[in-house]
């Protein structure tokens, strides 16, 4: 990204595509028009290659009354914001300071992080790409177990850097679901793991107290 040469920059990796001819257009107008926001992306269709179904994101459900667009920050994302990395265009002379050095797990997110610290993001309410799902896919290939552990330990390493409270809430958000995740599967030491960082000063005693609980009444019916 940092060889790139023009003033912005748009994604779209090899299994994606774009469907709108003025995608970029109407993205790059948008913002040369709103020097407040560091980047711009839109609806997505998920295609899913076995299948051949097609669904649309899950984002309607941010738009009200046919919104032309919804402006997107830090807290938006961990909500539950879908961005379609293929719908993305953002700024080039805002990742100057983009590095991965001192990330393990450098995703996505860290990019989307970085942009944040210069300004917040807008969704443009059209479909102008398609994500598609195999089974050759990073995303796809990986199982929930695996993607949860990963997008922990990728935020709390954000967190870290940026002490960012939305970030520390996406990092809760995965703490939690990978703890259930634990105590589903009757897998009590790797459940207390992740538990311990519980202890650390963010996080509240009683959520200890509730997932101890969790894990005694699930040892018992078992």
């Amino acid at each position: 990204m940092h060889q790139c040469q023009g003033e912005y920059i748009a994604y779209c990796e090899g299994d994606d595509y774009w469907t709108d001819p003025q995608k970029l257009q109407k993205q790059i107008d948008h913002l040369n028009s709103n020097e407040q926001y560091s980047f711009a992306f839109h609806r997505t269709t998920l295609f899913y290659q076995d299948s051949q179904i097609s669904k649309p994101d899950l984002n309607e459900r941010f738009f009200k009354e046919n919104q032309n667009q919804v402006e997107v920050n830090g807290f938006s994302l961990a909500n539950g914001w879908q961005i379609g990395m293929q719908s993305l265009v953002f700024r080039k002379n805002l990742i100057s300071g983009l590095t991965i050095e001192g990330f393990e797990y450098f995703r996505d997110v860290h990019l989307l992080t970085h942009l944040l610290e210069s300004g917040n993001g807008v969704c443009q309410n059209f479909f102008g790409s398609v994500y598609r799902i195999h089974k050759k896919g990073v995303h796809s290939r990986t199982s929930r177990s695996d993607s949860l552990k990963v997008g922990f330990y990728c935020f709390d390493e954000l967190y870290k850097r940026y002490k960012k409270d939305f970030l520390k809430l996406s990092k809760s958000n995965y703490l939690h679901e990978l703890i259930q995740q634990k105590i589903a599967n009757r897998e009590y030491q790797e459940a207390i793991k992740y538990l311990k960082y519980f202890i650390n000063k963010d996080f509240k005693p009683k959520v200890l107290a509730y997932y101890l609980k969790e894990i005694i009444v699930s040892k018992l019916s078992s």
